[in-house]
């Protein structure tokens, strides 16, 4: 899936050389991951990330896309086996679409990758449980409309449809019958709103609820949720 994300980055960039509409940005945001009744992972500290984006003009159709890399620290609570905190926690995400325009709106639909890396091993919880890292990938179709005011004001939302996700949980390195363990996803959404007025900032939510994975080791990954709620500035 990374080859894909490098695609993503060498499309969108000689799409976007002469584009006035492409921007580079940074945001910082509030992110939770959460399994109901089992365990959640905050954010610590604010998330950042460094991105690169293009959404168009409301006169052309063109291709249209993002590409970000973020990092930041979480802390983690469970009902049955402590907690930890400041974990690091960074990964990637790119998007690419094609975009039809009418009058002032935006009609898409592309694909997209998102993958995210919980650097967590090794380290002991609260109750003596070990830690273990985990990686989570997506690869999805978004869906969305972008309404376009002003000079450079939009607001865009967007439906995430997954088409794959994986968990790798790197479980082996606890030796004995412990084993890297690969669980697949098959049925999720996501959802993406985004607001700019215009001037060099926006604000933003990002949200998925993937479904319980397939088992594997004997181990799978309960339905989640992950929110993502934050500022974007823009240069």
């Amino acid at each position: 899936m990374k080859n894909l994300l490098i695609a993503f980055v060498f499309c969108l960039c000689g799409t976007c050389l002469y584009a006035d509409s492409s921007r580079t940005y940074i945001e910082m945001y509030n992110y939770g991951y959460d399994e109901p009744n089992l365990m959640t992972k905050d954010s610590s500290i604010a998330f950042f990330s460094l991105g690169f984006q293009d959404y168009g003009t409301d006169d052309t159709d063109s291709i249209i896309g993002n590409v970000r890399y973020f990092i930041g620290k979480t802390d983690y609570w469970s009902t049955s086996t402590g907690t930890t905190s400041n974990d690091p926690t960074y990964g990637f995400s790119g998007e690419l679409a094609y975009k039809r325009t009418i009058s002032n709106y935006g009609i898409f639909l592309g694909l997209g990758y998102r993958e995210l890396y919980d650097d967590w091993a090794p380290k002991q919880s609260s109750t003596g449980h070990w830690a273990y890292d985990r990686k989570s990938e997506y690869l999805y179709l978004p869906l969305g409309i972008i309404n376009y005011f002003g000079e450079s004001g939009y607001f865009k939302s967007q439906l995430n449809y997954l088409i794959e996700g994986t968990q790798t949980s790197y479980l082996g390195y606890l030796g004995g019958s412990y084993l890297d363990t690969i669980n697949d996803q098959s049925s999720g959404y996501g959802l993406d709103l985004e607001y700019s007025s215009g001037n060099a900032y926006s604000i933003f939510m990002r949200y998925w609820n993937i479904d319980d994975s397939t088992i594997n080791n004997g181990l799978y990954e309960p339905n989640n949720t992950t929110t993502e709620i934050g500022f974007k500035y823009l240069f």
